[in-house]
């Protein structure tokens, strides 16, 4: 596993959620999921996400890419 700074399930999704309430676009995302799974390989982020959402919309990808970002800054504690 890489060394990076690691985060609780509960500190990542604030993280997230602050960069999200950012962006007025994203206001249908109400929260996001801190998932766990099989890391693949040492170099791959040890965690993953799901939106929880408003309503039966997708969030957009740019959303997604943000998490992404913030998943290579950081692992799951």
């Amino acid at each position: 596993m890489i060394n990076k700074p690691k985060k609780t399930r509960r500190e990542l999704q604030a993280l997230i959620m602050q960069e999200i309430r950012r962006h007025p676009e994203f206001r249908n995302i109400d929260n996001v999921a801190i998932t766990r799974p099989i890391q693949s390989a040492p170099h791959l982020p040890n965690w993953g996400f799901a939106w929880v959402m408003d309503g039966v919309s997708l969030a957009p990808r740019d959303a997604d890419e943000i998490v992404q970002k913030i998943q290579w800054e950081y692992n799951l504690a």
